[in-house]
């Protein structure tokens, strides 16, 4: 049976299961490092496989597995709100985001849905991500550094609503700040023909600003959803929804760009 081996510095997901509940931490390997938990110590081996399982000084059993893309999403050491996987799962069947894509992100943030990027679209993507907020920018710029993704990003601090870069012929324009509509016709000329954005909103009032910004740059099939997310609680005899869930975290607007059609053409 082929064993997958983790590699020193790579991200890294503990759990552990307790009569109340379940435990999970992220962190990243380093042979011989220890880790606390509040049921013990445990040291990392030399060599570590996926699915292994290491056992804390006070004898409680730890899994190693491989961290998905939600977990590394959900671990970033946040000094924002994040965009939840339920969202970017469905922005990224839903757009032009693909492998090796052309992407302008404006609010760069925590970092979470930089690091999405940058796992979804692969090492020859170009990911432009912009942070207005220096604190912001060096927080979201560790956690790249931290999960691996720092390579395929390029990140500055710019406010876009004051100054431009000079970027052509991308994919996907990704904003996630307070007043999308603003940068709406800014942003346009950075994307060919057939590209696409998306923005996320807290609310109907600032999703139809957005809309009408789109409708008046020329974009065509406006979209916005809201995704709900609610877990279940299964259980022998009493399974029931989970009390907490992940509800309203905003709308999300994607729109294509086009082509205006002739006024002079008559059919």
């Amino acid at each position: 049976m082929a064993r997958h081996r983790f590699q020193p510095g790579e991200p890294l997901l503990l759990w552990m299961e307790t009569p109340r509940k379940t435990h999970e931490y992220l962190r990243v390997y380093r042979p011989g490092e220890r880790f606390g938990t509040h049921k013990g110590e445990l040291t990392f081996p030399e060599e570590l496989y996926e699915g292994a399982v290491l056992w804390t000084h006070s004898g409680t059993p730890v899994w190693v597995l491989r961290p998905s893309l939600a977990d590394l999403m959900m671990h970033v050491r946040r000094r924002t709100t994040i965009l939840y996987p339920k969202d970017l799962g469905w922005i990224f069947f839903h757009t032009g985001l693909r492998p090796g894509a052309r992407v302008l992100e404006v609010g760069t943030g925590s970092g979470a849905g930089t690091i999405a990027l940058a796992y979804w679209l692969g090492p020859r993507a170009k990911i432009y991500s912009f942070e207005r907020r220096p604190e912001f920018h060096k927080n979201a710029a560790q956690n790249l550094h931290t999960m691996g993704f720092a390579d395929r990003v390029e990140l500055a601090v710019m406010d876009l609503s004051r100054e431009l870069p000079q970027l052509t012929d991308l994919d996907v324009l990704f904003v996630d700040v307070p007043e999308p509509w603003v940068l709406v016709a800014r942003l346009t000329p950075f994307l060919h023909p057939g590209g696409s954005w998306v923005s996320l909103s807290p609310t109907v009032e600032q999703t139809l600003q957005t809309k009408r910004a789109l409708q008046d740059a020329g974009y065509r099939r406006i979209r916005t959803v809201e995704i709900i997310e609610r877990e279940w609680l299964i259980r022998e005899g009493k399974s029931r929804p989970v009390q907490h869930m992940i509800g309203f975290t905003g709308f999300l607007t994607v729109a294509w760009y086009a082509e205006n059609p002739d006024p002079e053409r008559t059919p």
